[in-house]
């Protein structure tokens, strides 16, 4: 049997919208599909792999909420508060994001295809590095000098190699493990190369997302390339 989902004491004072049944339902089961939880207040809340398939959660406060993992395939998210949620591996295909805010949401291996992010504010959210090999290609040099510094005082790059892709992903760009890593790749060894491309893979799948002028990304961001349509 499933544990009960751990939720914030204000979830029970229901707000314009949602349905004390279905949040009833959804702290006592963890699971919720199709639910009217419009303006919940659950913020904070555990809801790690729960199944909100096509729930209604539209202006909901979910910051800091646990949705790793989570079912939310159709989910009315729009102008949600998603702000340091957890959504690492959630499945968001097709959810209604439109206008919702991620400030420092995790969305590392999140499926977010076909989903609707007209006005979604995604400036700060956690992705993974996607163009890591440019970041390689930018530090080259010292990279290089630090392996060759590293090797003549005899460090055993092999400590390294139980490093997790979320571990290397949470390093500082500066820090030497990391460049001791990536330096290892690049001098032919394959000490990194299942790690780089684990790493890799952890930026969220947004093939055929849709998003309009008024869809806010990260610097840099180029959501042609991640296969992304823009809406008029």
């Amino acid at each position: 049997m499933r544990r009960a989902i751990l939720l914030p004491a204000a979830v029970l004072i229901m707000a314009l919208g949602a349905c004390s049944s279905d949040v009833k339902q959804l702290e006592q089961t963890g699971n919720c599909p199709g639910c009217r939880l419009n303006r919940s207040a659950l913020q904070g809340s555990d809801l790690a792999e729960a199944n909100l398939i096509d729930a209604q959660l539209h202006r909901s406060r979910l910051q800091a909420a646990d949705l790793h993992g989570a079912r939310l395939r159709n989910a009315r998210l729009s102008r949600a508060n998603l702000n340091y949620a957890i959504l690492s591996g959630a499945d968001l295909q097709g959810a209604d994001l439109s206008n919702a805010t991620l400030k420092d949401a995790d969305l590392r291996y999140a499926d977010l295809s076909r989903a609707n992010l007209r006005g979604a504010d995604l400036r700060e959210v956690n992705w993974g590095q996607e163009d890591l090999q440019g970041a390689i290609a930018e530090d080259l040099p010292l990279w290089t000098e630090l392996l060759q510094d590293a090797v003549s005082e005899g460090v055993d790059l092999e400590e390294f190699e139980d490093l997790s892709p979320q571990e290397m992903l949470e390093l500082e760009k500066g820090d030497l493990a990391q460049r001791l890593i990536v330096s290892a790749l690049i001098q032919g060894s394959d000490l990194a190369s299942e790690h780089l491309q684990d790493a890799l893979s952890s930026v969220p799948n947004l093939r055929n997302a849709t998003y309009d002028r008024s869809t806010r990304f990260p610097a840099g961001f180029d959501p042609e390339a991640a296969d992304m349509r823009l809406v008029e």
